[in-house]
């Protein structure tokens, strides 16, 4: 089974809220930026969609079925 980079990116958002809740798009962006600063320039440019993802997430109301904190 694959996955596209979409796909893989809608997943890590809606992890990110399932673990972080309101702080998943401030941890997805710092987790981009740490990437910026080691020169993982795909990585940065990945982990800011997962961000711009967890953003859109919140905005279409979406609720994860279990948080963890």
């Amino acid at each position: 089974m694959s996955i596209s980079i979409e796909q893989a990116i809608e997943i890590h958002a809606k992890s990110a809220l399932a673990r972080a809740g309101h702080h998943a798009e401030k941890q997805t962006q710092e987790r981009a930026m740490k990437c910026k600063e080691r020169g993982d320039l795909d990585g940065y440019e990945t982990w800011t969609k997962v961000a711009e993802g967890v953003r859109t997430l919140k905005n279409q109301g979406y609720r994860p079925s279990r948080m963890s904190r």
